[in-house]
Parts: structure tokens; sequence; C-alpha cells
């Protein structure tokens, strides 16, 4: 089973939200990227693609490196590349630095 390091869920959309499991898709995942899992990291995208997730970023822990896409046309466009930033037109356009 593939599963998300982080999810967010719109308000709008917590009706997805049930007691065993989320019902829908979520709004926007961040993967915590490991080198171990760069195989499962490649096989999330994909999925996250065919089930139309609109925001996806990728998170190197260790470089600080951050790869955001936006869904445009069924597909994902890399939106950002960045180094201690990440930039979510989902959550406002606000860019969080760590």
């Amino acid at each position: 089973m593939l599963l998300p390091d982080l999810m967010v869920i719109a308000k709008a959309n917590r009706t997805i939200i049930k007691e065993d499991a989320i019902h829908g898709r979520p709004d926007m995942i961040i993967e915590i990227f490991s080198p171990r899992e760069s195989f499962h990291e490649a096989r999330k995208r994909v999925l996250y693609q065919r089930f139309q997730i609109p925001e996806y970023h990728m998170v190197s822990p260790k470089t600080k490196e951050t790869v955001s896409f936006i869904l445009k046309d069924g597909k994902y466009t890399m939106s950002a590349y960045a180094h201690g930033k990440l930039h979510s037109a989902f959550l406002g356009n606000h860019t969080f630095e760590f």
C-alpha cells in the first residue's frame, strides 16, 4: 500500500474524511524523499497524477531541495524547484521556509 507522508484536504472537501479512511482525493500531497524509496516515489507520482491530485511536492530532508508539481490538463507540470523553500499555490500562494 502506498500512502502519502502528508496530505492536505480543503475545508470545503472535508466530507471525504471518514472514520475508517479518506474517501476521495486530497487537494495537496507532500512526500519526504528517501533515496531508499526512490522507486516508490516514482510510482507514487504516477498514481497521484492518475488520481488527479491538484498539487504534489517532493522534499529532500538531506539537501532541503523541493520539487513542486501542479496538475495541468491532467498531467503534472513542474511548478517550482527550490532549496529550503516550498511554494504552494493551493495554500494561497504561500512560501514556507525550512
